[in-house]
């Protein structure tokens, strides 16, 4: 099973949109995750239009009209999950589906203050799971420091804890010497901020983890997307 996630920029635009779903339909996920969704004409669009490619299934985080959040769509049936007991005002940041004998919890982790109680319920739910057969995938917004270019990352030890806990980085165990970024600042710094963690014990269930930058360079959007390839 190959699963997609993107971060596709404040729900992307009439402009972009077309872009986005040629995008998606060229790397052709069994499983697509983006973040920055918005409810509205511009989702439904994109809704109806993967729809008609084959993704029968998809499910929302349910933001509303100011809040951006996550959509999954699937080729596959999907059973909706109940999401981690986090801060109430981020409920939009994460979904949590069952799909082909996998869990998979999309996040898009806040900035500044709100990221530390989101990450603590995060890593309260992961030490739960670790004996499962999960992925916890999406716009982490922060990384280790050999993933940041130049500029150090704040909240590192939040991801660090998620690691001791028991998770693999995919794309790390795939890749142990490379150096790639998912996303720049305005002062062209690169950061590796879209991950994928596994449990450790599923580990060898990871066939390869990748990135395409050729959309975020194209400014399609400004992430880079991510695709994982997993034994079912």
């Amino acid at each position: 099973m190959k699963i997609s996630s993107w971060n596709i920029r404040q729900g992307g635009s009439k402009q972009r949109l077309p872009k986005i779903l040629s995008s998606i339909l060229n790397h052709n996920p069994d499983v697509c995750v983006l973040s920055e969704y918005t409810e509205g004409e511009k989702g439904h669009w994109l809704k109806e239009k993967l729809f008609q490619q084959g993704y029968l299934h998809s499910a929302t985080s349910s933001p509303n009209d100011k809040t951006y959040g996550l959509i999954l769509f699937s080729k596959h049936p999907i059973s909706l999950l109940q999401t981690p007991d986090g801060p109430a005002e981020d409920s939009s940041r994460w979904l949590y589906v069952h799909v082909e004998g996998w869990n998979i919890l999309g996040v898009h982790i806040p900035l500044k203050k709100s990221q530390t109680p989101f990450w603590q319920a995060l890593n309260r739910f992961a030490a739960d799971k670790q004996d499962e057969k999960l992925i916890i995938i999406g716009d982490y917004n922060t990384g280790l420091p050999e993933d940041s270019e130049f500029t150090p990352f704040t909240h590192t030890k939040h991801l660090q804890s998620l690691i001791q806990s028991g998770y693999i980085d995919a794309w790390r165990t795939s890749y142990p010497a490379h150096k790639e970024y998912t996303w720049y600042s305005n002062m062209k710094n690169g950061f590796r901020i879209d991950h994928c963690f596994v449990p450790e014990k599923f580990k060898n269930y990871v066939q390869n983890c990748y990135y395409s930058h050729q959309e975020r360079e194209a400014k399609v959007s400004d992430h880079s997307m991510l695709h994982v390839k997993l034994i079912n």
